[in-house]
Parts: structure tokens; C-alpha cells; sequence
């Protein structure tokens, strides 16, 4: 599932697997009302993201090349390192 409630960019060359959820809004915890706060993401170029992955919307970027494994949980920028 991809939320494209807020900017969604996905580069070239990516893969994303099944079962991948990105969400992209949350809301803010200390409203009575809970009003939707809306982030966004950018998924570089050659990024692979396998089966079964969620992307927390506090997660604003992933950089080229990166490869995020099978069922993690990505709450922060995730980049490659070689």
C-alpha cells in the first residue's frame, strides 16, 4: 500500500516488494481533534525495499541504493553506505 497523501517520490530503478506499506501522514498526538500532519518521502534511485516492509512517516528519506530487508520497520532515513 502507498500512501500518496503526501509527496510519494520513488526514483529509477526501484524495487519495492509485496506486501510493502509507505505512510506517508500521521496526526498530531496532542490535538483533541488529531489533525492529520502530513510528511512525505523520497526513495532514491536502485533502492530496494523487499516483501513485507512498513515506512513510518517519520522516515522522510531513503537514500540511493539502499536495501531495506524483508519485514523491517523503518522509522528514520535509511541510506547506503557503500
Amino acid at each position: 500500500m502507498l500512501d500518496v497523501r503526501s509527496p510519494l517520490k520513488i526514483g529509477n530503478n526501484v524495487i519495492i516488494g509485496r506486501d510493502v506499506e509507505i505512510i506517508t501522514v500521521s496526526h498530531y498526538v496532542n490535538s483533541p481533534l488529531y489533525e492529520e500532519k502530513y510528511y512525505g518521502i523520497e526513495i532514491g534511485d536502485y533502492v530496494w525495499i523487499a516483501t513485507k516492509v512498513l515506512v513510518t512517516p517519520s522516515c522522510r528519506k531513503i537514500g540511493k541504493g539502499a536495501v531495506v530487508g524483508a519485514g523491517s520497520v523503518v522509522v528514520k532515513n535509511e541510506y547506503c553506505w557503500w
